[in-house]
């Protein structure tokens, strides 16, 4: 700016911006933003960004309904247990003897037609650290398991022994919080 010397704030109208990153002034206002404080306008633009796309996560997913692979023609269709059907959510919390906090979550979403996702987050709160992978999935029930077959890019298919019992989703010995 013509005039301005080193380090010296310029003004725009009645906002200040400070010679400091991320200092904002105002007459009789200033605040400091701090890593924390970025980390989470940064997270509530992304879900903001993500709110914007009114399909629910049908946007998201790669595969086009006319290339899904359907079953034996004139055999019996996969069974989905109602039961199953929702959004399901497991926390883990824990403390180090750094005192770092960290969380661990797998959210699970069962729709009725037998499709949905796992959503994996690692959050370490002491670092201001996340990181999400949402893997797409189909499942069918039976005999009181349930199969679960994670589509492109993921591969392979997993069987648990499941139970529901009111709110409560038990894979194996893994217990789920209905959401």
């Amino acid at each position: 700016m013509a005039g301005q010397r080193y380090r010296e704030s310029c003004s725009h109208g009645r906002w200040r911006v400070g010679g400091h990153f991320g200092r904002i002034a105002a007459p009789g206002l200033t605040m400091r933003l701090t890593q924390a404080s970025w980390l989470v306008i940064v997270l509530v633009a992304l879900a903001g960004l993500a709110a914007c796309n009114d399909t629910g996560t049908a946007g998201l997913d790669p595969r086009d309904d006319a290339t899904r692979p359907g079953g034996i023609v004139g055999g019996p269709a996969n069974q989905h247990d109602a039961s199953l059907v929702g959004y399901w959510t497991r926390r883990l919390v824990t403390l180090d003897n750094s005192g770092s906090v960290s969380e661990s979550a797998t959210e699970w979403q069962f729709e009725p037609e037998g499709t949905g996702f796992r959503l994996q987050i690692s959050r370490n709160y002491t670092a201001f650290l996340a990181d999400t992978a949402v893997t797409f999935i189909e499942w069918s029930t039976g005999g009181g398991n349930v199969t679960i077959d994670y589509l492109p890019p993921a591969s392979g298919s997993v069987t648990f022994r499941y139970r529901v019992l009111l709110d409560t989703l038990s894979l194996d010995e893994l217990r789920f919080v209905r959401e």
